[in-house]
C-alpha cells in the first residue's frame, strides 16, 4: 500500500528541486527535507529486488514520514504560541 502511495507522491513532489524557478525562492522546512528522504527510500524500495531490502526501505520511509508529521506539528505549535 505504501508503495502505491509512493508512486503518486513521487510524481507530485520533486525532492531535488528545493528552490522555485521564479524570483520567489524558498528554503525547505524540516518536514520537507524529511519527506524528501522518505521519497528517496521509497524509490530505492521500488528498485530493490530483494523483498527484505524492499521492506527495510519501506519501513525507513514510514519513519521519515512520521518525523515529517512530527515536525509539522512542532512548527504549528511554535507558530501558534
Amino acid at each position: 500500500m505504501l508503495l502505491m502511495f509512493a508512486s503518486r507522491r513521487i510524481r507530485n513532489f520533486p525532492a531535488c528541486k528545493w528552490f522555485s524557478p521564479g524570483p520567489e525562492r524558498f528554503m525547505p522546512t524540516r518536514s520537507d527535507r524529511y519527506r524528501a528522504r522518505a521519497e528517496e527510500c521509497l524509490v530505492k524500495a521500488m528498485m530493490a529486488h530483494d523483498p527484505e531490502v524492499r521492506r527495510q526501505f519501506t519501513d525507513m520511509a514510514a519513519h521519515w514520514h512520521q518525523l515529517a508529521d512530527n515536525a509539522d506539528r512542532e512548527e504549528a505549535r511554535s507558530e501558534g504560541g
